[in-house]
This record gives C-alpha cells, structure tokens and sequence, in this order.
C-alpha cells in the first residue's frame, strides 16, 4: 500500500477514534447543559438535514485541487469548534452551543467523505473502500470502550466526565489536523473540468447503473434504519433487558460486525456478486419474513442480530464498484452525492423507526422487508447492468488488442 495512503489510514483512523469518544455520550453531555430529551432529538434531527445541505454546498465550491487544503481546514474548524464546546459546559449559552453541535456534525461528516476522494487520486480500487470504512467504524467503537470504561475514574488531576471527553477529542483532532498538514501530497491533476454536483445530477439520468445503485442505497438506508433507528429502546422494551446489557449487545455486536467485514474482505468474498448480494441482503429479507409470520423472541433478535453483524460485509462488492466507475472531480461529487442519499434515507428510516415501534416491532420488521425488497430489486438491476458495461468494457479491450 502506497506510503501516503496509509498515513491517511492513520489520520482517518485517530480521527474515528476522537468520534467515538466525542459522541459516545454527546446525547448525555446535551442533557447535563439542561437540555430536554424532545430538544435533543430535535437537534440530531437537524444534524443529519444541514448534513445533506452541508456536503451539497462543499460539493459545488470544491473540486479535487483543492481538496487536500480543505480538508486541512475542516480539521481546523472542527478543533475550534470542540475546544469553545469543552467552554462553553454549564454555561447557559444552550442556543450557542445546539448551533456548534450541528455545525461540528456536519463539518466531521464532510472530512469522512472527503477521505476516499484522497485515496482515490493515488489509488483507486474497490479494497480500498471497504477497508477505509472497516478502519472508521473499528476504530470508532475503540473510542466508545475506552471512554465506557474510563467514565467516573481520576487519573492524577483528570478526572473523566463527559466534559472531559470533548476535550480529549479536541486534542486528539489537533494531532489529526497537524498530521495532515505534513502528508506529502504531490498528486498531479490536471486543471478542473468545471463539473459540480448540479452537473454530475442533471448527467445521471442517462446513466441507469447510478440510478438504480442510488435507489438501492435510499432503499437499503431506510429498511435498516426502520429497525437499527432505535435498538436500544427495541433491546430494552421487547426483549427485557437491562439497559446496560442492551448497550453493551449494542456495542459488542458492532466490533463483531467490524471484524466479520475484514474476515470476508480478506477471505470470504466470492468471486460471483450474486452470491455475495444474496449472502447480505436476500437471507436478511428471508429472515425479516420469517420473523413477521412467526414473530417470536427468536425469529425477531435473529433477523435483527443477522442484519446488524453484517453491516460491514461486502462493501467491497455492493458499494465500491459503483463509486470507482468515476474519475477525479466525478467521483468527488458522486461519492457527495452518495452521501447525501445515504443520510436521507438514513432520516426517513429513523423516523419510521419511531413511529412503527409504537405499533409493534413486526411493524417495524414488516415495513423494513418492504423497503429490503425494493432494495434487492434495485440493487440486482444495478449488478446486472454493471455486469453488462465491464462485459462491454473487456469486449472492447479485447477488440482493441486483437486490432493492434
């Protein structure tokens, strides 16, 4: 792996790692600044919209030339952001402070997207993808165990509250954003071709496998977030369990999640995408059916804990390929834009979430199966439309090579 990739690996990854210990318990450190629980969701709300508006603005005024230098300032922003937050505690200034937590989300959200652009100027394969996701989210739920375990403790003068924790994260960003500073970066890119966001999405209704690749995401967000939305409270409420237990299934199940990713990335990723689509998401949809028919303990934690440990698996193969179809500033709006369906769909899939669990955790599971079903159906036509082009592709390497 190239030098310079892998110190971005490095920075994504202390980057993960000041998320998990920073918004672990952001929830509760709102709570403590007075703050209701209505207000609280209401912020996270809005978090994931000004997410959408954030990345849609980044993506118009910031091309691929320029993407190093604005990274560098996101980092910058966002210490400046956590270190007046870590002030700011029990200071009364609650409208302040909401405004910085959505300003924070939504500056952190763009430097994640920003990662795999970088990578992909240096090298662009669908490995890498996978991998640049398997190294956030492990090392994210580091984060979530070291300050689970430290909370309530003193070492020497510190003692760890969640205060604490927001400045721990800035310090830890601080390293991040000085290190990134200091990446050798001397990629050559020739001058910018003008594509914008606007441009790339007027261009997408004649490109069918973007299409139905981004109706898969939209699909695939709200049927997992239709039942993931609110895990806790469904652990807690219909399965009994203690609150801290329910957290800590929470918790282990996604580092098993994570390690399973890199388990099939290295070693269990079949050759035909049809196998691995239907290892993902066909036997999910299967077994959400079997718990609407039968809904028993059983059948409903086993369609639920199936769904969750393979989150990470074959992102390789049902992401990557989609992405890697564009080059240089395409791929810069397209992986944007990529965002911007995810966190939509992830929205409405939360708030269906709600909403259903009201009625009963087989509404959720039922209507989660729907949105499963629109998702294979999309996600089997986008595959077999890729199929198609890299067929036409070598056919015409072939035809070229056979000319020479």
């Amino acid at each position: 792996m190239n030098k310079t990739i892998k110190r971005i690996l490095i920075i994504l990854a202390l980057l993960a790692l000041a998320d998990g210990i920073y918004y672990n318990f952001l929830e509760l450190w709102l709570a403590e600044n007075d703050m209701h629980i209505k207000t609280i969701s209401t912020v996270f709300s809005l978090c994931s919209i000004l997410t959408v508006s954030t990345i849609f603005l980044c993506s118009n005024l910031i091309g691929r030339n320029k993407l190093k230098r604005f990274t560098n300032l996101l980092f910058l922003i966002k210490a400046v952001i956590l270190l007046l937050l870590f002030f700011l505690n029990e200071s009364g200034l609650n409208v302040l402070i909401r405004f910085l937590v959505m300003l924070d989300w939504c500056i952190d959200t763009e430097i994640i997207v920003s990662i795999y652009p970088l990578i992909s100027n240096i090298q662009k394969d669908d490995k890498s993808f996978a991998i640049k996701s398997l190294i956030y989210d492990g090392f994210y739920y580091i984060g979530v165990i070291l300050v689970g375990f430290l909370l309530g403790k003193q070492i020497f003068l510190l003692k760890f509250t969640y205060n604490s924790y927001v400045l721990i994260s800035f310090i830890i960003i601080i390293m991040c954003g000085i290190l990134f500073s200091q990446i050798d970066y001397n990629i050559e890119i020739e001058e910018e071709d003008k594509k914008v966001l606007t441009k790339v999405i007027k261009e997408l209704k004649h490109d069918k496998i973007s299409i139905f690749y981004l109706l898969f995401l939209i699909f695939g967000q709200i049927s997992f977030y239709t039942v993931m939305g609110i895990l806790l409270t469904i652990l807690v409420k219909n399965f009994n369990y203690q609150p801290i237990i329910a957290s800590n299934i929470k918790l282990v199940s996604g580092i098993i999640a994570v390690l399973l990713g890199y388990l099939v990335l290295a070693k269990f990723t079949f050759k035909t995408n049809y196998i691995n689509f239907t290892i993902k998401f066909i036997i999910r949809y299967i077994l959400y059916m079997i718990a609407v028919f039968i809904p028993t303990k059983l059948t409903i934690l086993t369609a639920i804990m199936y769904t969750r440990l393979l989150t990470n698996c074959y992102i390789n193969t049902t992401d990557s390929p989609y992405i890697n179809r564009f080059d240089g500033n395409e791929q810069l709006s397209f992986s944007n834009l990529r965002e911007m369906i995810s966190y939509l769909g992830r929205a409405i899939g939360t708030y269906l979430c709600g909403v259903t669990f009201a009625v009963g955790i087989t509404t959720n599971l039922f209507l989660a199966s729907i949105f499963c079903l629109l998702q294979i159906i999309t996600g089997l036509t986008a595959l077999y439309l890729y199929n198609q082009e890299r067929k036409l592709v070598w056919l015409e390497t072939i035809g070229m090579k056979n000319y020479q």
